[in-house]
């Protein structure tokens, strides 16, 4: 009767009644759908059914105890997600509604009376050592799974009152005894009234060799939490557990020597049908410092700069909606961090803190530190960002504002040789890691970060530096930066850049554009080592590139061109000046003073080259060409053209004007230099003197015989000779002409 009804063979190996003890069954099977295998879909040792045959003459059933031995099910999910017991549920709701149906057919009335009324009751249901073994073939991949010594016990009148239920189990996910999970059910069932209560507790379950056993592709993200243990406790209230369902539940994770709690709470409406949820989870104070241990080792690797020392993460977040319409996105909630406390260990241990509120609305994500101190500075930071779906790219929008930005300390820290070499051992270890087994890069998420930050004032080596604003976006390696402007001083300063993070290569670009920089304000900064005095206003336009991001490799690549102007410039004090001052005697060169100038300037090789160099003062005017090396070497020329009332004051001045001075009546002094800009070797450039001393020679020497023969043609025409004494004082002035020009060159001979 039971095969025809189900639609499978059953076989029972032996029955046995008894008036007083009952039935047994022994060896009960049901066989296997045939399209999943051949054996048994449900086999039982034993089966014990204790009940009162006079009671069944008093038209009642009352079983006092059903008893299953060893009960073991076979469920197969196959690649279409369908059971292998589904063919005997639509058999029994098939002729269940076949039942119905004949009842509305037949009009059939309830009239029975209660003595005609057949009374039944069950007090206890057992089973006892029950398997299931279910086999998952849906993800393409087969699963197995185990459940097992399954002790379940009903207790009470389960026909007609709530009953007492118990279930113990142990689900084994794998061979590994580490990835078991035991179970504790406990509680009550009205199956009249449609209501329970029941507790599940699954108490020191090791996360990490449980998802291992599920799916080791995500083991990774749990490989942190091999030696701890998790608690799983939840309770389940309903008085109508088909319209609605209360569960409450709390994890329990124990690890490096801390309990955490999460509580989640969950109200379902029509549970069996689509149910709709509403979840919540808070959690208060979790120890950041505990979140940082169990993080995978991936996400470690990433955050490696930072150590995080102390703070509390508190959150509560809400769903509603159906489990089929779940998203991150439709999550809302908020979230906060307490006394976030860490240092960046990679840079000087510079500490950071800080407070934040967050919030989770509309799919986007906001947060608000109020304030971030990093190091000496605080910073009001806003950043939002929207919850992507799928592999949509993730943009996140920061913006920071900052009355005092102290650099001085970050800097000092970021710059060091040892800092750097830490970062360049943290990138080839990130790129170590971020190459899968084969060699392969990972596929990342599209990230893009788009930052704006504004500051009123910043402290950086003593310079006048305030209203900062800058606007970043990083994106796939790539770092721009559109626009950076500031103030130093009276003058105003804009930077362009975009630096490329790849990682087999590392290159940095842009352009830098400052007017009306004060020399005076710069001095810190790009003359830290000078004790003279220079003053002024510079303005400045170059493009530049470089490779690597480190100080050192920038300063061995970097590559520049562009155009310098100078305005009202002051300069004293210099080894450069003395040693001109001294090589042609005049003090009133170690101080020099420029209406304007200009110059080009190529940068590469680690040196400066820089040429039509155009200085213009009231006394002294420079035009010059050179290298200056980074370490200091120098070497060029320069031509000093010195004003006739200067040229006075210089030794021997009046005599070099007359052979080295212009028509104005300037002396152009040439000169050649070497060695470094502090130890400079200067001298008179003897090539160019000499040369220019021959053509100014050669032109007094025709301006004095043209006036020795214009005088004596003079003569000729008015008929008179010229004596003796008149011809040899002329020869005289000719002789002590030419003997001045052999003294200058220091020619041989009279």
């Amino acid at each position: 009767v039971v095969s025809e009804y189900i639609g499978r063979d059953v076989e029972i190996g032996d029955i046995s009644v008894g008036i007083f003890t009952g039935v047994d069954l022994k060896d009960v099977s049901i066989k296997e759908n045939a399209e999943y295998g051949e054996g048994e879909f449900l086999r039982i040792d034993n089966v014990e059914l204790s009940f009162s045959f006079l009671d069944l003459l008093q038209k009642k059933l009352n079983i006092k105890n059903i008893y299953f031995k060893s009960p073991l099910i076979r469920i197969i999910r196959d690649e279409k997600g369908v059971f292998n017991f589904s063919d005997l549920i639509e058999k029994g709701t098939t002729k269940e509604a076949a039942k119905e149906k004949r009842k509305e057919e037949k009009g059939k009335k309830q009239t029975a009376s209660k003595k005609d009324t057949f009374a039944f009751n069950v007090k206890k249901i057992v089973i006892d050592g029950g398997t299931i073994l279910f086999t998952d073939r849906n993800e393409g991949e087969e699963s197995s799974y185990r459940l097992e010594n399954i002790y379940i016990s009903l207790k009470g009148e389960l026909a007609k009152k709530a009953f007492d239920i118990s279930v113990k189990s142990n689900l084994k996910i794998s061979e590994n005894e580490a990835s078991s999970l035991p179970i504790d059910i406990k509680g009550s069932i009205d199956l009249i009234n449609k209501g329970c209560n029941i507790s599940f507790v699954s108490k020191d379950v090791n996360p990490y060799a449980v998802v291992n056993a599920i799916n080791p592709q995500y083991s990774s993200f749990v490989e942190t939490l091999k030696g701890s243990k998790t608690d799983f406790e939840i309770t389940a209230n309903s008085k109508d557990y088909e319209k609605n369902a209360a569960i409450k539940s709390e994890i329990f994770l124990k690890a490096f020597g801390e309990k955490v709690s999460i509580p989640v709470d969950l109200k379902l409406k029509t549970p069996f049908a689509n149910p709709e949820i509403e979840a919540k989870v808070n959690i208060e104070n979790l120890s950041i410092p505990f979140i940082e241990k169990v993080l995978p080792l991936s996400i470690k690797e990433e955050i490696n700069l930072i150590s995080l020392e102390d703070g509390k993460i508190g959150t509560s977040l809400f769903y509603e909606g159906t489990i089929d319409d779940f998203s991150l996105s439709s999550v809302i909630g908020d979230f906060r961090i307490k006394e976030f406390k860490a240092k960046f260990k990679d840079y000087g241990n510079i500490p950071l803190t800080m407070n934040a509120d967050g919030k989770i609305e509309n799919g986007e994500i906001s947060i608000k530190l109020s304030p971030l101190k990093l190091g000496n500075s605080d910073f009001f930071v806003r950043g939002n960002t929207k919850i992507p779906k799928e592999d949509a790219p993730i943009n996140v929008n920061v913006s920071s504002e900052s009355k005092i930005l102290d650099l001085d300390e970050v800097v000092k820290k970021f710059t060091s040789s040892e800092e750097e070499e830490t970062l360049r051992k943290n990138r080839e270890k990130a790129e170590k890691s971020s190459k899968l087994e084969k060699g392969e890069e990972k596929k990342s998420k599209l990230f893009k970060l788009i930052l704006s930050a504004k500051a009123e004032k910043i402290k950086y080596s003593n310079l006048p530096v305030n209203s900062l604003f800058l606007n970043a976006q990083y994106m796939q390696d790539i770092i721009k930066i559109p626009n950076l402007t500031f103030n130093l001083g009276e003058g105003k300063f804009f930077l362009k850049s975009e630096a490329y993070l790849g990682k087999k290569s590392e290159k940095l670009s842009g352009m830098v554009d400052a007017q009306n920089i004060s020399l005076k304000d710069l001095k810190p900064l790009l003359f830290s080592d000078f004790s003279g005095k220079i003053e002024g206003l510079v303005t400045t336009k170059a493009d530049y590139s470089a490779f690597g991001l480190d100080a050192e490799r920038i300063k061995k690549t970097l590559r520049s061109k562009g155009k310098v102007e100078v305005k009202n410039i002051t300069v004293s004090g210099v080894e450069f000046l003395n040693k001109v001052a001294n090589l042609l005697s005049a003090d009133e060169l170690k101080t020099v003073v420029f209406k304007d100038g200009e110059t080009v300037f190529h940068i590469k090789n680690e040196e400066i080259e820089y040429g039509k160099l155009r200085l213009n003062g009231k006394d002294l005017k420079v035009a010059s060409d050179g290298d200056i090396a980074f370490d200091g070497k120098i070497d060029g020329k320069a031509i000093l053209k010195l004003s006739p009332e200067l040229s006075k004051k210089i030794s021997g001045g009046k005599a070099l004007n007359n052979f080295i001075g212009n028509k104005k009546g300037w002396t152009e002094i040439p000169l050649k230099f070497s060695g470094t800009t502090n130890s400079p070797k200067i001298s008179l450039e003897m090539k160019s003197v000499k040369k220019k001393a021959v053509e100014k020679g050669k032109e007094l020497l025709r301006q004095e015989l043209d006036k020795i023969f214009k005088k004596d043609s003079g003569r000729k025409k008015k008929g008179k000779s010229v004596g003796k004494k008149k011809k040899s004082k002329k020869e005289d002035a000719v002789r002590k002409g030419i003997n001045k020009l052999k003294d200058i060159f220091s020619l041989p001979g009279n």
